[in-house]
């Protein structure tokens, strides 16, 4: 009885699933949403389309993604630069010296990726992209 049921709520997922596409789709088709630029679509539907709740949770999915890989980053950065490089030049250092150094190189990796994405930010956008555009 347990499988059989489960199997109903797998069901009615996969149709509500269909039926969240299909509702995509026909708004995507919409006059307003052609004049957006490409990389506002997803936004403005977030905003307009979706219920509040439904709209939160996307949003902080994208985020809770979007920290977990930047986490791992800096987390892979400070293990390659304490390990790698701090431990076969002082390999004296006790574990709390090594643990203070690998949270200094996050700090200073996080700084200096702010930095880089604020010089990008406000960077010239055709100066990159300019000749890739023409192309397609």
């Amino acid at each position: 009885m347990l499988i059989a049921s489960s199997r109903s709520v797998v069901h009615r997922l996969a149709d509500n699933r269909a039926t969240y596409l299909v509702i995509l789709v026909t708004w995507l088709q919409d006059t307003m949403v052609d004049s957006l630029p490409a990389d506002e679509v997803f936004p403005h539907f977030i905003a307009e389309e979706l219920p509040t709740g439904m709209a939160g949770v996307v949003i902080s999915g994208a985020l809770a993604a979007a920290m977990s890989s930047l986490d791992s980053s800096l987390n892979a950065i400070s293990s390659v630069v304490v390990v790698d490089f701090a431990q076969p030049l002082c390999p004296a250092r006790s574990d709390t010296q090594q643990l203070h150094l690998a949270r200094f190189v996050t700090a200073a990796t996080t700084i200096l990726m702010v930095a880089v994405a604020l010089l990008f930010r406000a960077a010239d956008k055709t100066a990159m992209f300019g000749t890739h555009q023409a192309r397609f």
